[in-house]
């Protein structure tokens, strides 16, 4: 019953109209591309930062990798290779003994020959392990043999330094089994046991080289390599 007797009450109801439901449609729909551009451009923040971190890894890593091997260079013991009377009887392999030196991409020797990237530069440090071994008795001048506490030589055709903090000769070893170094010629210096050692002498040339991989970009991935 109403509030008033007698009175018919009409109630009506009313939707929204098609105008409404466009507007709002519009309005959601302008709604969801905000949403979405922001949460793509935050998208896209996170990837950047994250590569730049990345990126910030690895060239702390190549720093710091390159810093302690540069910091090596022309070690030979006790002395430098450049404060060191030294003869060199490799010369087939190392023309030119030096601490450090580099090429270019346009110049390079045929081992580094369609490794680096071109462009690019290559940094080759020259130095003595500093894993070496006493000689048991004393080395006359032309001597072909050299009896070691140890053979420093893993294999066959290394590269060896003897010195003794003022003279050097760099020489191949013919052999690494035993405890006499044997030679392919004979030494420039004699060598007291008090006061000579040997050891390995590696030249090492760091540069960049394609690693065969690609990105999610399909973009070549490019790396730090050395080779001995």
């Amino acid at each position: 019953r109403g509030l008033y007797p007698g009175r018919s009450q009409e109630i009506k109801s009313r939707g929204f109209s098609l105008l409404e439901i466009l507007i709002a449609t519009v309005l959601g729909l302008l709604l969801c591309e905000v949403v979405l551009q922001n949460y793509q451009t935050a998208k896209n923040i996170y990837h950047a930062q994250t590569e730049l971190a990345y990126l910030g890894e690895n060239i702390r890593f190549v720093d710091l990798f390159l810093w302690q091997n540069i910091t090596q260079a022309g070690f030979a013991g006790c002395r430098n290779i450049s404060e060191l009377n030294l003869h060199n009887h490799a010369s087939g392999n190392f023309e030119t003994v030096s601490d450090i030196y580099g090429y270019d991409s346009s110049h390079l020797p045929g081992y580094l020959l369609g490794k680096v990237v071109k462009g690019t530069d290559v940094i080759v440090v020259a130095k003595a392990s500093a894993d070496v071994t006493r000689i048991v008795s004393d080395v006359k001048k032309g001597a072909i043999a050299i009896k070691v506490e140890q053979n420093p030589a893993t294999e066959g055709n290394l590269f060896l330094l003897i010195s003794d903090c003022k003279n050097a000769d760099l020489f191949v070893a013919k052999n690494h089994l035993g405890k006499t170094i044997n030679l392919v010629e004979g030494l420039s210096n004699g060598y007291g046991v008090q006061s000579a050692s040997v050891g390995r002498f590696d030249e090492q040339a760091f540069f960049i080289s394609n690693t065969a991989r690609k990105d999610e970009k399909n973009r070549r991935i490019y790396g730090l390599y050395y080779s001995t």
